[in-house]
């Protein structure tokens, strides 16, 4: 599903993606709705700005990020390694268009404040996420098992994360 034009507001924007994506049958949509810009920017200045604001994003800090331009492409950040994303921004007449690849469900775990997500080890196959780890107490168990089910077209989560016991002292 690749909803397409350009809407008023983010509100619009995000309603708009979430009837597509509750069609019987989708399994992925590819977003290429633009919002109505309050104020309009060349192209140089919005890649500019992109690039800064994914550069300070500590949620990003393990992605690779290129900015394609006319003449070709350039490396802002360059990570390789286990866990790492790619992403791609370029800039044509005022779109954005932001491709590549993280692991969305990592990054979910790293945003959630009350979860320490180095403490777990999430995988996904097959629309079914598997949590295993350690967690501090239940609730961060069960948040981090909320925060996987915020991930589009999951089918099933297995919550096997363990919670230390503590001795009664």
């Amino acid at each position: 599903m690749v909803p397409e034009g350009e809407v008023e507001d983010i509100a619009a924007k995000k309603l708009a993606l979430e009837l597509a994506g509750a069609l019987e049958g989708t399994r992925g949509v590819v977003d290429r709705l633009r919002i109505a810009p309050a104020e309009r920017k060349g192209d140089g200045a919005i890649r500019d700005l992109l690039c800064e604001l994914r550069l300070r994003q500590p949620d990003l800090r393990n992605c690779t990020i290129r900015i394609r331009m006319k003449g070709g492409v350039e490396i802002v950040r360059d990570v390789r390694g286990e866990g790492s994303g790619e992403i791609e921004v370029a800039v044509d007449d005022g779109v954005i268009t932001i491709e590549g690849a993280v692991n969305a469900l990592r990054l979910v775990l790293e945003m959630d404040p009350l979860v320490q997500a180095d403490q777990i080890l999430p995988q996904a196959r097959k629309y079914v996420v598997t949590l295993e780890g350690s967690v501090r107490n239940e609730e961060e168990r069960r948040r981090a098992e909320f925060d996987a089910w915020a991930i589009f077209a999951v089918d099933k989560v297995l919550n096997k994360l363990a919670v230390p016991h503590l001795k009664p002292g």
